[in-house]
C-alpha cells in the first residue's frame, strides 16, 4: 500500500480533482465475457495493477490490458446496459501496467497505435461478443 500511496499520490499523478474510477467495468461487453474490470482508471489511463516477480514484456498481460481497452470501446458503441458501463464519457488515451514490486508504470499511448488495425480489431471482437 504504501509504493502504491507514493507512486499515485504523493507523486501527483493523482489530484484531488482527477477523475478516479477503481475496478471499471466495461458494461454489456463485460457481461458477454463473464465479467472483466481493469483496476483503476485515473485521467484518461487505464491501469491495471501486476504483481509480478518478473521485468519485461509479457504478452498475456498486453492482451488482457489491450482487451479492456476494446471491450471498453466497445460498451460505448452499445445501446444496452449503459449504465453499467463506468467509462461511458471518459476517453482511454493511454493503457498502463502498475507493477508495486519495482515501482515502475508502463504506458502505452492509444495515439501511437495503427487506428485503422484498431478499429478494425474492435469491431471484430464486438461481433464475438455481442
Amino acid at each position: 500500500m504504501d509504493n502504491f500511496r507514493d507512486v499515485f499520490l504523493k507523486s501527483g499523478l493523482i489530484k484531488l480533482k482527477s477523475y478516479v474510477v477503481f475496478n471499471p467495468t466495461f458494461g454489456i461487453a463485460s457481461i458477454a465475457v463473464n465479467g472483466a474490470d481493469a483496476d483503476i482508471f485515473a485521467d484518461g489511463v487505464l491501469y491495471d495493477i501486476k504483481t509480478t516477480k518478473k521485468h519485461g514484456f509479457n504478452w498475456q498481460y498486453s492482451a488482457q490490458l489491450i482487451g479492456y481497452y476494446m471491450l471498453n470501446e466497445i460498451a460505448k458503441e452499445s445501446l444496452y446496459f449503459e449504465d453499467l458501463t463506468q467509462l461511458i464519457n471518459c476517453e482511454i488515451s493511454k493503457i498502463a501496467f502498475y507493477k508495486p514490486r519495482f515501482e515502475e508504470i508502463e504506458y502505452v499511448d492509444i495515439a501511437d497505435q495503427d487506428t485503422d488495425k484498431l478499429k478494425n480489431a474492435i469491431s471484430e471482437l464486438g461481433e464475438l461478443v455481442l
